[in-house]
């Protein structure tokens, strides 16, 4: 049935189940796109001079891309269930959602647009180092892509 044929039928709403359905814990489920964005400032700690000197904000270009302007949905995008910027966020949302373990995947959306190789790069180290002093020691259930410049040609 086409639902744009009957006016009065409206597409269902997207909604997040709260609380998670008690049979829902019983499986184990991995969640292998798990958008993690530390606060900038947190990361900027472990930027290496001169650049924590020089990049005082992030992303230097541009704006955060968010897919909700796409979508055109509320609560959609890399921020559904909410932002997770520490181990402790991260915890919290498997523990809400029942995921058993996470594959934390860099939620920078814009490092392809920076066209400073070395700045992309101090950025990407900062993130990994985060991850392996902060992040991957607070649980064995929370896995991690690192972050690479994507920027060869440059």
């Amino acid at each position: 049935m086409n639902i744009q044929s009957k006016p009065d039928r409206l597409p269902a709403k997207r909604v997040k189940p709260n609380p998670i359905d008690p049979r829902a814990r019983g499986y184990k489920v991995v969640d292998t796109d798990f958008h993690f964005i530390p606060d900038w400032q947190v990361l900027r700690k472990f930027l290496k001079e001169p650049f924590r000197s020089e990049l005082t904000k992030y992303p230097p270009v541009g704006g955060d891309y968010s897919p909700q302007y796409a979508i055109g949905l509320e609560g959609t995008g890399q921020e559904t269930m909410g932002r997770a910027g520490t181990a402790a966020e991260v915890l919290k949302v498997m523990e809400d959602i029942a995921v058993e373990t996470v594959i934390l995947a860099p939620g920078f959306q814009r490092p392809q647009s920076m066209f400073h190789p070395a700045m992309l790069t101090a950025i990407a180290s900062a993130y990994n180092d985060y991850l392996a002093a902060e992040v991957l020691p607070a649980s064995p259930r929370i896995k991690a892509e690192i972050m690479i410049s994507h920027r060869p040609d440059l």
